[in-house]
């Protein structure tokens, strides 16, 4: 079998200059595509863990300044009363983070008016959604007559219970993470061309491994979802769609790098497998020599209607295709 020349022509080297920035740009993308995964996978934990430990363990300050008339040598007591349905789990409020303060108690917590407070509103778990509304009554109890004069302050806790709010770490990076998928499918739209032609069998043996002559290059499904695999297009997908009858062990593909030129047979030598171009003269020779073929190298771009003969060293079955616009 003849050998290709060692020494690369221009047309060579600019070829594999192409090459190696659409592999670039592949890696990119791929890349961008892993970090935007992993990313969601870590933003998912953070925010279960956000979740998990607030608001239960880390309550909120509130601080409620108030021109109540109770002399300050005065030590009333204190209570929380809430609208509504008397079964639903309402927010927790403690007393400078270490006394609750009751509900609805006519007992409440004595609390002095010379010292300055601060409420913490803690959220169980089981809290229900929505507007808690309810007042924070002060009561006089060391009144001479026995009367208990009150006051009160409103109090308002909205509580948050739906899923697109509570998880708002990953509702965020889900909206980055879209914006930036936009750009990197048009971004792969513009650059990575889209396949055209066919891929022509022929049969110079008579064998018949072919069962469908003609195969046209088009997206594969595969990559509608990841875009920057749509100008590339396997061997085995190509063997697959013809119904070659015979197993191949097929290490290649035919790579689309521009949208006005003839696609590129790319190549890569492994379990023996071989593309072997064959010249004018093979193909008016009978019997067909292969062995007086070219070896394809790494790359080869498919001018015309080059024929190009596929085999295994170990495998007596010959495919004869070519790239037919």
């Amino acid at each position: 079998m003849a050998g290709s020349d060692p020494q690369k022509l221009p047309e060579e080297i600019e070829r594999e200059r192409w090459l190696g920035i659409r592999r670039q740009e592949k890696r990119l993308v791929a890349f961008a595509a892993l970090v935007l995964f992993c990313g969601t996978i870590y933003m998912a934990a953070l925010n279960f863990i956000a979740i998990g430990i607030s608001p239960s363990n880390i309550p909120f300050k509130l601080e409620i300044d108030h021109n109540l008339p109770i002399p300050a040598t005065v030590n009333p007591k204190l209570f929380i009363s809430w609208r509504g349905d008397k079964d639903l789990v309402r927010p927790v409020l403690l007393l400078d983070k270490r006394e609750e303060i009751p509900v609805d108690s006519a007992e409440g917590i004595r609390v002095s008016m010379d010292t300055r407070h601060q409420l913490y509103v803690n959220i169980p778990r089981r809290c229900g959604a929505g507007t808690h509304q309810g007042k924070l009554i002060v009561f006089q109890t060391e009144i001479a007559d026995g009367s208990l004069p009150g006051h009160s302050v409103p109090v308002s806790v909205e509580v948050s219970g739906s899923l697109w709010r509570n998880w708002f770490i990953l509702r965020d990076w889900l909206l980055f993470s879209f914006l930036l998928l936009i750009i990197m499918y048009l971004f792969c739209m513009a650059i990575f061309p889209r396949p055209s032609g066919n891929i022509v069998f022929e049969d110079p043996f008579g064998t018949h491994l072919v069962r469908r002559p003609k195969v046209p290059m088009k997206v594969r499904t595969s990559a509608w979802f990841m875009p920057w695999r749509r100008s590339s297009i396997p061997f085995k997908a190509i063997w697959k769609a013809a119904g070659v009858r015979v197993p191949l062990r097929t290490e290649g593909e035919i790579s689309f790098l521009f949208s006005n030129i003839p696609p590129f047979l790319l190549q890569f030598h492994r379990a023996g497998a071989s593309v072997i171009r064959l010249e004018e003269g093979q193909l008016q020779a009978q019997p067909l020599d292969i062995d007086a073929g070219v070896e394809v190298g790494s790359s080869e771009h498919m001018y015309g209607e080059r024929r190009y003969a596929y085999r295994l060293p170990n495998n007596p079955a010959i495919i004869v295709f070519y790239f037919e616009r």
